[in-house]
């Protein structure tokens, strides 16, 4: 898997080598930070909020992704940190709950492109970036359809 996200971040820079004007090259960033306040006992537990740390300045996402695309080929690495990512991810291996997405593709013809690797997912209504989700608390829907896909596209 280390070999695959090398190969992902490495792909814009072998762009650099062949036409630069036909590589577009886009860098996205977002940032939710938090404060909460409770009073009482603090629990944190993240079943049905991510903003789940009280009394305390916090992070709930903060993202980096670049994107590259060519006429030929086309690369996604994002990565992500924060408490959305240290409790929904829990489970997953350290090397793996800081990746949002990473994928390369290659076209095969016109309209055809053969894209393998890890996806965000299209399932459900909400996402991880609150300012896409119509409200902040997370639903049944949510918890029961996947973070992620991964696979060959």
């Amino acid at each position: 898997m280390k070999k695959f996200l090398l190969f992902i971040m490495g792909l814009p820079l072998l762009s650099f080598a062949q036409d630069s004007s036909k590589v577009k090259l886009n860098f996205e960033a977002f940032v939710d930070l938090y404060y909460a306040a409770q009073e009482g006992p603090v629990s944190t537990d993240a079943i049905a909020f991510n903003h789940s740390r009280k009394n305390e300045f916090n992070l709930n996402l903060g993202l980096i992704k670049l994107n590259a695309e060519h006429e030929r080929y086309r690369a996604n690495i994002g990565l992500m940190t924060g408490t959305y990512a240290r409790y929904n991810l829990a489970h997953e291996p350290l090397e793996f709950s800081k990746i949002w997405e990473a994928n390369a593709g290659i076209r095969l013809a016109k309209n055809l492109w053969l894209d393998a690797g890890i996806f965000s997912s299209h399932l459900g209504f909400e996402s991880a970036i609150s300012t896409e989700n119509l409200t902040l608390t997370r639903s049944l829907v949510a918890e029961n359809s996947p973070y992620y896909l991964s696979g060959v596209n």
